[in-house]
């Protein structure tokens, strides 16, 4: 298949999910977490992938630079 993983900044499911990680910065709430929409804009999530070979890493540099 091809698995993908999208990032959502809130949730019909949950009002109290997010997505969010802790971090030594503060963030807008002084708790020390970075929020997604608060702290943080970018949420490209995983979509495309190659496939897993003896030469995956160098593809995958090659496409950040």
């Amino acid at each position: 298949g091809q698995p993908m993983l999208d990032f959502l900044i809130s949730s019909t499911l949950n009002a109290n999910a997010q997505t969010a990680f802790g971090s030594a910065c503060d963030g807008l709430n002084f708790d020390s977490v970075l929020r997604l929409g608060m702290d943080f804009f970018d949420s490209d999530g995983t979509g495309f992938t190659d496939p897993v070979t003896a030469t995956t890493w160098g593809k995958i540099k090659n496409r950040y630079r």
